[in-house]
């Protein structure tokens, strides 16, 4: 025990989410939510939390195997890569900063050409603060929220030293007195390219396990590696149990000497060429039935840029319409 509160110790087979998902998620989004198998150590007080782990991906939770080679066959631990870890988070006692501290180490053991992986040591920070406004009656009528992570990425892959990193930023402005409670906010992502090929340093950032759902698009066509991307969004509530979100994307390689990466981390495309990707919009609606019970439904379009117009096979503008439910119990 430290600090009035206890420690624990878990093994087995088990979810992992840390801070913004933007390193570590459960992928909430996919059919088979991701998770791993090993050893963590947690012990989490009023104002510090600190988790310890070394774990396996489980079957597909890697990334870098389809389903399909687990068709009819038990889940099971992938030895081959190792993924382990310290993440901290310090709260402020009774205001609304928050900061996270992590070291990550993924080891790779599969010999993927052109996939960034290998030996990778992640070191980074994310903070998180809010800001209200109030009138002359002390009623908060706005809200600013901010957020910011980066971290940086060292090792080796194929033969090569690692030298890469990401830098996220997010602010965001409430009206809380007004209709529908509108919330406008602005998004900038950065994940590093490689900047030589056929040179001895690799700076193709490895995402690791992201949420990048939430990040790059709901079409779902682009990782965060070797990636800018600009986003405006709207959040709105025209009912308590009705939520309305719009976000546009531009989206734009970091680097033109690396290639093109898709949700999964697997290049795409050629090396060369124009740096425009392209840009997204985004529609969703959701609807929350109970705390156990809501529906989703949203509608996308993909401009693509003149890299893929070039690169890839040309293809015209990408749509997409989904309807999903969630349930939990």
């Amino acid at each position: 025990e430290w600090n009035g509160a206890p420690g624990w110790f878990r093994y087995g087979r088990q979810e992992m989410l840390y801070g913004s998902q933007h390193l570590i998620s459960p992928l909430d989004w996919s059919n088979t939510r991701r998770n791993f198998e090993g050893f963590k150590y947690f012990h989490h007080t009023e104002t510090v939390h600190i988790d310890a782990f070394i774990t396996n991906p489980v079957n597909t939770g890697g990334g870098n195997q389809p389903l399909s080679q687990y068709d009819n066959g038990r889940d099971k631990p992938d030895t081959s890569v190792t993924f382990s870890g310290v993440y901290a988070t310090i709260l402020s006692d009774g205001g609304p900063e928050l900061l996270d501290l992590y070291y990550l180490w993924l080891r790779d053991e599969t010999n993927t050409p052109n996939r960034p992986d290998g030996s990778r040591h992640t070191t980074g920070g994310r903070f998180k603060t809010l800001r209200e406004v109030q009138d002359d009656c002390c009623k908060v009528t706005r809200i600013w929220d901010f957020e910011t992570e980066g971290a940086y990425q060292f090792g080796n892959d194929d033969g090569k030293r690692v030298s890469a990193g990401f830098f996220t930023s997010v602010l965001g402005h409430t009206w809380t007195t007004l209709p529908w409670s509108p919330r406008l906010s602005g998004l900038f992502y950065y994940g590093s390219g490689n900047h030589n090929p056929n040179g001895s340093t690799n700076n193709t950032f490895n995402t690791l396990y992201p949420l990048g759902h939430a990040y790059w698009g709901i079409i779902d066509n682009l990782s965060g590696q070797n990636l800018y991307d600009w986003s405006m969004q709207l959040n709105a509530k025209p009912a308590k149990k009705v939520g309305l979100v719009g976000a546009f994307h531009w989206f734009e390689k970091a680097t033109t000497n690396d290639y093109l990466y898709n949700v999964a981390g697997a290049p795409t495309g050629t090396l060369g060429g124009s740096r425009d990707i392209g840009q997204e919009l985004d529609l969703i609606g959701t609807y929350t039935f109970n705390p156990n019970f809501n529906i989703q439904a949203g509608y996308s379009w993909f401009w693509y840029g003149d890299f893929v117009g070039t690169n890839i096979p040309p293809r015209n503008t990408a749509t997409q319409f989904y309807v999903q439910t969630t349930l939990r119990f």
